[in-house]
């Protein structure tokens, strides 16, 4: 089934004949309805056109089964780009004497009538200020229904008054809130508030979205309309997954405007985040396309929603671009944001963000001065000047976390270290992200959170290379258990094997790691050995790593160790610390992303 506007049309001429007036209330004073309408901190209550409106409820379809509001003519609201939104919740039939039955309008016992239906009032359905004609005409609505609860939002139509809506349930309902809401359009069984606000009881209610001019709540939908917009994402919904019988979950197939997606689902996050405009490679119409999913995954998907990304409009990077790092190395450079550099922040994550820069000389006015604090032996704990670092190598990405760049920005205010434009755009930055935090004397101290850079001027393997080595680093900073993991694994290393990585870390001028500083050296083990697939481990050690000049400068009798083994040792060491990434995250060796495309 097709999640689009054109869905209502069959139904429309249907419902327009039972359009007609029942008890409105005689033209006069303004009758207050117990409907509350919530427009940001605002909150008015709506006029109420007939008695059921005045309680907003409709608890005995045999006398009314409409409902009529206006809005209050002093009540000036912008409507561009908003939708209605409302909350419907099923009266208890039991309680209520001579209730029509569920699927039988109770003025003509018609058994295909809707169940409930939400539409416009327009500038002529009104005699006068709060007063409707006798008949009303054809109109744009809603029909179907997800009881016992469910919201359903319509947008406000463009160049055409609204004064009001009406409500047609032919089974007791009540309206439980209406809210003037960022126009979305789509499904959500889930409840499209799921994890956004804990508090709400309603969080999880089924919701249903819809244009101007409507459309129908069915079960289950398998695409949805989109557009070429680039201020707009879609966001997919995934259920709790459950393992197959191999123990694994199964991959939900996509195809977003032409191009085909995998999606992997993880046991902790339950929403992916697409942008249609930048993965379009065949359009229709206008512009138009749609993102479809598979039948065959359809039922681990309980919602697609279309809504603007916010902010709409971002003139700078401190507003990060919420992704799925398996979408950054192929994103096009022509939707960035600056030219000098992107920023995004991995989904599963949030606390996580990615520096895309467009090549090593942004990338080293950003982070080599922090590669030096940080990491670089003799250097490490000092601020050094662009002349010191002047011909020296910085590293080809960044990874750091958020204690390291507290302490490198509050040294640099306590000795009034003058740093560069970037490097104070990037506190700027981390202090918007909570990563780092600046207290009320000036200070800088840690917050939570990481970053990792990676650079245009990589080639494309070697960008996707990075980008698992990197975001491995930033697991490793922000979880002790993946922690504890590494350091088991690193203890039951093959010593030999041990020795030699150890000896490339310190003997290989462009890494010059500090050996002395046990949570680094662990933390690199882990990035090198799980950067690629399990199966290339070995190879990437015995064929890459160990024909190093300064290795087997060094160390011959280890590097002819480690061909002989086959790289035994570092392939045992990743099957140890893979099974962590697994069962957390749906991430192995040489992947920390959800989401690939075919391109």
């Amino acid at each position: 089934m097709t999640f689009n506007k054109k869905t209502a049309r069959t139904a429309l001429c249907i419902f327009s004949v039972f359009a007609f007036a029942f008890g409105f209330f005689a033209c006069g004073k303004p009758v207050t309805s117990a409907l509350v309408l919530q427009n940001d901190a605002a909150a008015d209550n709506l006029i109420a056109l007939n008695a059921c409106a005045k309680t907003a409820a409709i608890d005995n379809p045999q006398k009314s089964t409409y409902m009529y509001f206006a809005f209050n003519a002093g009540q000036d609201f912008d409507r561009t780009g908003k939708s209605l939104e409302i909350l419907v919740s099923e009266l208890p039939k039991a309680e209520i004497p001579n209730a029509a039955q569920p699927g039988q309008n109770a003025q003509t016992g018609d058994q295909n009538a809707p169940r409930f239906c939400f539409g416009w009032l327009y500038e002529e359905d009104f005699a006068e200020t709060y007063k409707l004609n006798k008949t009303l005409g054809a109109h744009n609505f809603v029909s179907g229904s997800h009881f016992p609860k469910f919201r359903v939002a319509m947008a406000f139509p463009q160049n055409v008054p609204v004064r009001g809506f009406f409500i047609y349930a032919d089974t007791p309902v009540k309206i439980e809130s209406a809210r003037i809401v960022l126009q979305k359009t789509g499904w959500c069984t889930a409840g499209i508030n799921a994890g956004e606000n804990s508090s709400d009881p309603n969080a999880l209610v089924p919701w249903y979205g819809f244009e101007s001019d409507g459309g129908i709540i069915k079960s289950k939908y398998n695409s949805l309309a989109v557009d070429m917009n680039p201020a707009k994402k879609l966001s997919l919904y995934l259920g709790t997954p459950v393992p197959n019988e191999n123990g694994k979950y199964d991959s939900i197939r996509m195809n977003v405007a032409g191009t085909p997606l995998s999606i992997l689902q993880s046991p902790n996050q339950q929403k992916i985040t697409l942008y249609p405009a930048l993965l379009a490679r065949n359009t229709g119409e206008g512009g138009a396309v749609t993102a479809e999913i598979s039948d065959l995954t359809q039922t681990a998907v309980t919602g697609m929603v279309y809504e603007p990304v916010l902010p709409s409009k971002v003139a700078t990077p401190l507003a990060p671009i919420v992704t799925d790092p398996g979408l950054i190395p192929n994103w096009p450079k022509s939707a960035w944001r600056r030219d000098d550099f992107e920023l995004f922040q991995w989904e599963q994550f949030p606390y996580v963000l990615f520096f895309d820069t467009k090549d090593y000389d942004v990338q080293d006015k950003l982070f080599k001065r922090l590669a030096f604090f940080s990491e670089k032996a003799g250097y490490t704990g000092k601020l050094v000047t662009d002349k010191v670092m002047a011909g020296e190598h910085g590293f080809n990405a960044h990874d750091y976390k958020a204690q390291t760049l507290a302490d490198f920005f509050e040294l640099a205010r306590k000795t009034n270290f003058p740093l560069n434009e970037y490097e104070v755009m990037l506190q700027k930055i981390l202090c918007a992200h909570g990563i780092i935090a600046q207290n009320a004397d000036g200070s800088f101290s840690a917050g939570f959170g990481a970053l990792v850079s990676i650079s245009q001027e990589l080639s494309s393997f070697l960008r996707w290379r990075l980008l698992a080595h990197e975001g491995l680093h930033c697991l490793y900073f922000t979880n002790a258990n993946f922690r504890s993991t590494v350091a088991n694994a690193f203890n039951k290393t093959d010593p030999k094997s041990l020795q030699f990585i150890l000896k490339y870390f310190t003997v290989t001028p462009s890494l010059n790691y500090d050996i002395n500083d046990t949570y680094l050296i662990q933390n690199e083990y882990m990035a090198y050995i799980l950067q690629q697939p399990l199966n290339e481990v070995a190879d990437y050690f015995t064929k890459i790593v160990a024909t190093k000049h300064y290795i087997n400068a060094n160390c011959p009798d280890l590097v002819k160790y480690v061909q002989e083994s086959n790289g035994w040792g570092f392939y045992t060491a990743a099957k140890m610390m893979t099974p962590f990434l697994t069962d957390n995250w749906n991430y192995t060796a040489g992947r920390i992303w959800l989401v690939t495309t075919d391109y």
